[in-house]
């Protein structure tokens, strides 16, 4: 896995499958009130994605920390994986309008 924005998001895909789709749903698509990963501003910011996957900073509002099951390259290549999620989905949209 290399964390370049190319091959990232294939490893992210398992490990988010294993240990995040059970709440965030398939793909990044939620279904429950847990927030939609794709539309997340989180996005935009690899450290603050880490201080709440790994770090557990919103562990108040129910996120609990990671950093027991899952790397720091795994939580990287995770974020890498809801990005090309959130861009494919982005990309249907216009298709479909257009």
């Amino acid at each position: 896995n290399r964390i370049d924005g190319v091959l990232a998001p294939y490893g992210g895909q398992g490990a988010y499958g294993r240990y995040c789709s059970g709440c965030h749903g398939e793909g990044g698509v939620a279904e429950k009130s847990i927030p939609d990963l794709r539309y997340s501003p989180v996005l935009r910011s690899l450290p603050e994605w880490k201080s709440i996957v790994l770090d557990g900073a919103r562990k108040d509002k129910g996120m609990v920390s990671f950093k027991s099951v899952l790397a720091e390259g795994q939580a990287e290549a995770i974020f890498h994986y809801i990005i090309s999620q959130a861009n494919k989905d982005k990309a249907t949209e216009q298709a479909a309008r257009h």
